[in-house]
């Protein structure tokens, strides 16, 4: 769903900064967005579950990769 998201607003003054949960494989993922440039993975991944505060750790760590 959110890979069809990213392809739909694809426009070069767009950048998407994706989390990806640690309980799942980011395999798919990476090679599903492989051919965008301006798709970029979190270095660090959480693992959370719903309503989590890893939740927000992931939010914060996307923000400052996105800073940096």
């Amino acid at each position: 769903m959110i890979l069809t998201f990213i392809k739909n607003k694809q426009d070069k003054r767009n950048y998407f900064v994706i989390h990806i949960d640690q309980n799942q494989d980011i395999v798919p993922y990476v090679e599903a967005v492989s051919e965008l440039s301006n798709c970029y993975f979190t270095p660090k991944r959480y693992r959370s579950c719903w309503g989590s505060f890893a939740l927000i750790e992931a939010t914060l760590h996307a923000f400052d990769f996105i800073r940096k």
